[in-house]
C-alpha cells in the first residue's frame, strides 16, 4: 500500500472516530460535503454555501429577496425580514443599513467619498464627482467646494456674472448678459453685437443719426464716416453698390444716383447711357479724382463697392479672368477662382472647379 492510501485510509478512520471534522460549515446544518463559507460548490449539487440546503436548518428566503442569512459577509442578510435589505439594495436614507455593509445611510451616489447632505452628510451635490468639501472651486455653474457659492472668486468686477457664465468683460460691471445695449461702439450686453440696438434695418451699421449715439457720431451724425445714413433701408450704408436708379444715397456719400467706380476696375456701377448726377463731386474712393457722377462710357459692374469694404470687389467684373497652367503645362484663361463669389458677373459661382475639392475641370 502506498503512502497515499495510507494517509487516506488514516483520515477516513479519524472521522469516523470523531476525531477529525471533513468540512467545517459557516451556516447552520451543514453536511453532505458542503462547506459552507468557501464560495464553491463543494457536493456538486448546483447550490453554493448557504444556498445550499446542506448549510442550513432552514435554508428558505424569509424575505424572498435572495439571499440567506448566513457567515459570509457578502452574502448575509442582515435582515431577513425586510426585501429591500440585502447586499445588492443600494443604500438609502431611511435610518436601515439597506446594503448590508454594517453603516447606515452611507449615501454617496457620485463616489467622491462624501455622503450625501440629504443623508445628514456635507456633499452638497451628490450627483457630481467634482463637488464636495475641499474641492477647489472651478468656473463651471457648481459650488465645487460646497460653500454655498457657485464659481466664487471668478467674478472679479463683483456684477454677478463669471466669464464662464457669460460675461464678455469681466473687469467692467457695466458689460454683463443683463446689461442694457448703448450706442457706444461696445458689446455691452455681451451678445457678440455691437450697438445692435441702434441698427434698425441689420444691415451691420449703426444710425448715426440717433441723438443717442452722439457721442460716437456727433451732433447730427457729422462724424459719420462708419455710420448708417438711412437705417430703415439694408440697401443704404456706407460702402454698399450705389443704385443709379433709386433716387437712394446707397453708400451714404451724399450723392445720389452716381455713377462711379468704386473698386478701380474699369468698371462702374451705372449701364451706358444712365445719366448719373453730373453734380456729385464727391471723391469716394479717396484715389484724389473726384467722381465725374455721369456715365463715363464704362461697362457696368456687377459688384462695385469700396474695397474698404470688400477686398474681393476689384477681381469681380464682366472682364475679369485669371491666367491657369493645366495639366499639358499650357498657360490659359480661366474665368473664375474658388472664392463663392461670381468673378466674371455671369450669374454662375465658381464654374470651372470641383464644388467639393475646389480642384479645376481641366
Amino acid at each position: 500500500m502506498n503512502k497515499l492510501a495510507s494517509t487516506f485510509l488514516l483520515l477516513l478512520g479519524l472521522a469516523a472516530a470523531g476525531g477529525f471534522t471533513m468540512a467545517s460549515s459557516g451556516c447552520p446544518g451543514g453536511a453532505g460535503g458542503e462547506v459552507c463559507d468557501d464560495g464553491q460548490d463543494n457536493d456538486n449539487d448546483g447550490d453554493v454555501d448557504c444556498d445550499d440546503p446542506d448549510c442550513s436548518a432552514d435554508p428558505t428566503d424569509a424575505d424572498g429577496d435572495g439571499y440567506l442569512v448566513c457567515d459570509i459577509p457578502e452574502l448575509s442578510d442582515c435582515d431577513d425580514s425586510n426585501a429591500d435589505v440585502s447586499p445588492g439594495t443600494d443604500e438609502a436614507c431611511d435610518q436601515i443599513d439597506n446594503d448590508c455593509d454594517g453603516e447606515i445611510d452611507n449615501v454617496d451616489l457620485d463616489g467622491d467619498g462624501f455622503i450625501s447632505d440629504t443623508c445628514n452628510g456635507n456633499d452638497c451635490d451628490d450627483g457630481n464627482g467634482d463637488a464636495f468639501p475641499g474641492n477647489p472651486e472651478s468656473c463651471d455653474q457648481a459650488d465645487n467646494d460646497c460653500d454655498g457659492e457657485v464659481d466664487d472668486g471668478f467674478d472679479a468686477d463683483d456684477d454677478g456674472w463669471t466669464f464662464c457664465l457669460g460675461d464678455c468683460r469681466d473687469s467692467d460691471p457695466l458689460i454683463n448678459p443683463d446689461a442694457e445695449e448703448l450706442c457706444d461702439d461696445i458689446d455691452n450686453n455681451c451678445d457678440g453685437k455691437v450697438d445692435e440696438a441702434f441698427d434698425l434695418d441689420e444691415d451691420g451699421f449703426i444710425d448715426a443719426m440717433n441723438p443717442f449715439c452722439e457721442d460716437l457720431y456727433g451732433p447730427g451724425g457729422q462724424n459719420a464716416e462708419l455710420g448708417d445714413c438711412d437705417d430703415t433701408t439694408d440697401t443704404v450704408r456706407p460702402g454698399a453698390m450705389e443704385d443709379p436708379t433709386d433716387d437712394l444715397d446707397n453708400d451714404c456719400d451724399t450723392c445720389i444716383n452716381e455713377c462711379e467706380d468704386q473698386d478701380d476696375d474699369g468698371y462702374d456701377n451705372c449701364n451706358i447711357g444712365d445719366p448719373g448726377d453730373s453734380a456729385c463731386t464727391v471723391d469716394t474712393d479717396a484715389d484724389g479724382q473726384p467722381n465725374s457722377g455721369s456715365d463715363d462710357g464704362l461697362e457696368q459692374d456687377c459688384v462695385d463697392t469700396s474695397l474698404d469694404f470688400d477686398f474681393l470687389a476689384q477681381i469681380i467684373n464682366p472682364g475679369m479672368s485669371f491666367t491657369v497652367v493645366n495639366m499639358e503645362m499650357q498657360a490659359i484663361q480661366w474665368p473664375e477662382q474658388c472664392d463663392s463669389r461670381d468673378n466674371n458677373c455671369d450669374g454662375t459661382i465658381d464654374e470651372g472647379f470641383d464644388p467639393k475639392t475646389c480642384n479645376y475641370l481641366f
